[in-house]
């Protein structure tokens, strides 16, 4: 009950705080089990979350085991389908309980269920693929050699890119692979070697479907961050692009563009930028008073106290989800009290929503307008030199 109450919220929730989000195809979110995804991380458990709630079935969530410490924090995240998984730097004592939760995992694929596992196994904020765990292709194998799930189970590898790590507001893109089926291990005669050849096919794909070989510096990485998040301004191919802006990325670098000013690509595109801006802004009025300070807050607070930025965005969806689920039905009745009307109250809730939706992207329209103006003409045409897309 937990899991089907907070999945809508959640969704009006990522509909602010990701001012875009591409996903190259749909057809899975309606898919039945037994599936096994299979997940990049560089972004904590906003990754389970944003793919979660677009699946049509229940999703179950394989989570770090040192979350579930807490008694009233276990007991929330068992009612969000979060399954636990211990690593040996939360003690080596605690590794047998992997095999209770791949148990778990394996009823829920016997029952037609999905799980959610991130192959990478840690998460770290980068647009770089790491070595895959050997987890996924254990539980994957495991459940090919369980006589009740058998060869009906199949896996989806699916990568996840964000614009930034950083800011609050950002673009997301979320790209399925293909479906791999048991016969991807038909060729073994080992349980290693079937864990290779998983772990492989996973690979092969998830390279293709997450950002991957940006330079780990910082006019690079600031260059590839402004390049997603813009994408749409140059190309309606958007994910096409960004994977051909990153083989790009040395030469923008070494061209000298001014990297957090590479936001606006033509004059066109910062015209209509201004426009998008001033119309979001009237609508966003209705947030001003009092939700856009709220958030403001709570995202000052976040980046005060948090002392590893892994997950900013996560903790910032969650405690503004939870703020604000408990918020709006305090001003809907202190609305009804001053004006007596449930109809005009729940109209001016509907539109303080609505508003701080106004106001999250009108804000990215102003930060890209004034960019785009400081920019000199000669780094505007360095800009539309190396778009890809004239």
């Amino acid at each position: 009950m937990l899991y089907r109450i907070i999945k809508p919220v959640i969704r009006l929730a990522l509909a602010i705080f990701c001012h875009r989000l591409y996903i190259n195809t749909k057809q899975y979110h309606s898919s039945n089990g037994p599936l096994l995804l299979a997940v990049n991380h560089p972004n904590s458990f906003l990754d389970a979350i944003i793919i979660g709630v677009l699946f049509k079935r229940p999703v179950h969530f394989l989570a770090r085991g040192d979350a579930f410490n807490n008694p009233l924090i276990k007991k929330v995240l068992h009612g969000l389908h979060c399954i636990p998984v211990y690593r040996l730097r939360e003690g080596k004592h605690l590794l047998h309980l992997n095999q209770d939760s791949f148990d778990d995992c394996l009823a829920i694929f016997r029952a037609g269920g999905i799980v959610l596992i991130f192959s990478e196994g840690l998460c770290i904020n980068e647009w770089n693929l790491r070595s895959l765990k050997k987890g996924t292709a254990r539980l994957a194998y495991q459940a090919w050699q369980d006589p009740l799930i058998g060869h009906a189970l199949t896996i989806l590898p699916i990568g996840i890119s964000y614009s930034s790590y950083t800011h609050s507001l950002v673009t997301v893109y979320l790209n399925y692979g293909s479906i791999i089926h048991a016969a991807c291990i038909s060729h073994t005669h080992n349980e290693g070697a079937a864990l290779v050849a998983i772990n492989q096919a996973i690979q092969e794909q998830l390279l293709q479907l997450s950002l991957t070989g940006v330079a780990n510096d910082t006019a690079t990485m600031q260059c590839c961050s402004t390049t997603i998040a813009n994408a749409a301004q140059c190309s309606t191919h958007t994910y096409t692009y960004c994977q051909q802006a990153m083989a790009a990325l040395p030469s923008m670098v070494a061209a000298g563009i001014p990297s957090p000013y590479w936001c606006s690509y033509t004059h066109k595109h910062a015209v209509s930028t201004v426009y998008k801006a001033i119309g979001l802004g009237i609508m966003a009025l209705a947030a001003l008073p009092i939700l856009v300070p709220i958030f403001y807050l709570i995202n000052w607070g976040i980046k005060y106290k948090l002392s590893t930025k892994e997950h900013y965005h996560s903790i910032l969806v969650s405690l503004c989800t939870i703020v604000y689920t408990l918020l709006l039905p305090f001003i809907l009745f202190l609305t009804y009290g001053v004006t007596n009307h449930w109809g005009i109250a729940s109209i001016f809730v509907l539109l303080s929503y609505v508003g701080l939706w106004a106001y999250a992207k009108c804000t990215v329209y102003i930060t890209q307008a004034y960019n785009y103006s400081k920019l000199s003409n000669e780094q505007k045409h360095l800009i539309k030199r190396y778009s890809l897309n004239p």
